[in-house]
């Protein structure tokens, strides 16, 4: 039953990530997250948010399978992308 869990909490988040990236689907962010960010740099925050969400959720959908160490280490780095990304386009979290 944990894994299942898991494995559809991974998928979701991948899906959330595809659909930010690929879609440019801004709005899946909070507001304050791109609120001061200029139009002509909204679509590479939706690239490297996304990347890093599709990151965290392969991370999360790896943890049942392969070194818990991969899969925290995945989550990591995509968390990591996200912030980064929202404090490089955003200057700043809020």
């Amino acid at each position: 039953m944990d894994t299942f869990i898991t494995v559809a909490v991974g998928i979701l988040i991948i899906v959330l990530g595809w659909l930010l990236t690929f879609r440019q689907m801004i709005g899946l962010l909070h507001s304050y997250h791109y609120k001061r960010v200029e139009e002509k740099d909204k679509p590479a925050l939706c690239k490297w948010s996304g990347i890093g969400v599709m990151l965290t959720g392969a991370g999360i959908l790896t943890l049942p399978f392969i070194s818990h160490v991969f899969g925290i280490l995945l989550v990591a780095i995509g968390l990591a992308l996200s912030l980064g990304s929202i404090i490089k386009y955003n200057h700043g979290l809020f």
